[in-house]
């Protein structure tokens, strides 16, 4: 599944993320650029305020990157190591929540296709620095986590934002079982 690759982003297939547009460069620029001590708590990143450090959609940190994934009837929860976020995943097919309201890691739904679990998240918040790269409130995320014969899960996750990115754009890691070798 990855051996041979150079890159864990899968398409486009050049390996890069898509081109950045110029209304993110601003934001980043204009976050990168803020002074060092800040007027309010409100300009600080949400790890620097204890909400969360992990990373999402998930993806190789150093350290405490382990997750559980359990099911029940009407749920999945993937419970992260780090810092112990739990998202819960309704598999119900529940409509999403109102498009006005915007949440931290989003409004997810999943669903079965054949042995894949396929979970949309829309309605994330839009703040910078939420997520891992920055995205808006337009960001359709779709993430797959598909059992492999080796023993692993195949995760995969696709970000669709056209206030960002020119192209929506896909990652791809193995997820293997605690003590199991690639």
């Amino acid at each position: 599944m990855i051996a041979g690759r150079t890159s864990l982003i899968v398409d486009p297939v050049d390996g890069r993320i898509p081109f950045i547009g110029p209304a993110f460069r601003a934001r980043r620029l204009g976050q990168r650029g803020r002074p060092r001590g800040t007027e309010s708590y409100q300009q600080r990143g949400i790890t620097e305020r204890g909400i969360s450090r992990s990373s999402f959609p998930r993806n190789p940190t150093l350290y405490n990157t382990f997750y559980q994934i359990f099911q029940t009837p009407d749920h999945v929860v993937i419970y992260s190591e780090m810092i112990h976020d739990a998202r819960i995943i309704p598999l119900n097919r529940q409509p999403q929540i109102d498009p006005k309201i915007g949440l931290l890691y989003g409004d997810a739904r999943g669903h079965w296709e054949n042995t894949t679990l396929v979970v949309e998240t829309t309605n994330f918040t839009g703040t910078l620095g939420t997520l891992r790269f920055g995205w808006s409130d337009n960001l359709h995320l779709v993430e797959r986590l598909t059992p492999q014969e080796d023993g692993t899960i195949s995760y995969e996750f696709t970000i669709d934002d056209p206030t960002v990115f020119t192209q929506p754009w896909t990652l791809q890691i193995p997820l293997k079982r605690r003590g199991a070798t690639l």
